[in-house]
């Protein structure tokens, strides 16, 4: 008996999906330059989204979403972005410089228009960072090198 080619195709795209859903944040590449890696204070740290400060205006997440970043001591970044996963590879130097060491990928899944906003907005902004910071023991600040655009994340 022969099995149909669009069987065989269905579960080849399964296979796939399955596959890029149990990618884990140890499987992304790290940062090239291992001193470009991420000091501890923030390594393995899962911090959540507070808001985004864009000009004068504040984003909080809206009731019942959450957006988050995690960061491993090498250099690997992902974190939730409200709807899908995302991540990439970034250093972060003690002189407060944010290094971006390519495009960050993420999952494609859809949700609702406004959480979709939501995200968009929090992977521009993520993806702009070009300093960092801390605010008081527990907020890390991200901001854009013109300083327009502050990501601030809880412990």
């Amino acid at each position: 008996m022969r099995t149909p080619f669009s069987l065989v195709l269905f579960l080849s795209l399964l296979f796939a999906l399955h596959a890029c859903a149990q990618t884990t944040l140890e499987e992304k590449p790290s940062v090239a330059n291992p001193r470009d890696a991420v000091p501890g204070a923030v390594a393995e740290v899962e911090w959540t989204l507070v808001r985004i400060e864009r000009d004068v205006q504040a984003l909080e997440p809206l009731p019942g979403s959450k957006a988050t970043l995690r960061m491993r001591r090498d250099g690997a970044v992902g974190g939730l972005a409200t709807i899908n996963r995302y991540f990439g590879a970034a250093g972060l130097g003690d002189d407060g410089v944010v290094t971006w060491t390519g495009p960050m990928g993420s999952t494609q899944m859809a949700g609702p228009p406004e959480l979709m906003e939501q995200e968009a907005a929090f992977l521009k902004a993520l993806q702009s960072a070009a300093r960092w910071r801390f605010e008081g023991t527990d907020l890390l600040v991200l901001e854009s090198a013109d300083g327009t655009v502050r990501l601030i994340f809880r412990r």
